[in-house]
């Protein structure tokens, strides 16, 4: 029998307060613009696609100080 191991999966949803944010929240009637994966066990790196295509995020570095309502 193999040993398989387990990975841990992290999708992380945004929501970014821009034209383009507010707008796809508006028109899918949901809290979240935008969403993410890791599979880095620290969740320091995420994968995305974007509009202008494959994106690599670190969103640990970019966090607000305060967190923005809703």
């Amino acid at each position: 029998m193999e040993n398989i191991s387990m990975k841990t999966v992290t999708i992380l949803l945004t929501k970014y307060s821009d034209f383009v944010g507010r707008f796809i929240c508006k028109i899918s009637k949901n809290k979240y613009s935008h969403a993410s994966i890791s599979i880095d066990e620290e969740e320091e790196i995420f994968y995305s696609f974007n509009i202008k295509g494959f994106a690599i995020e670190k969103p640990k570095k970019r966090m607000p100080k305060k967190r923005l309502p809703g």
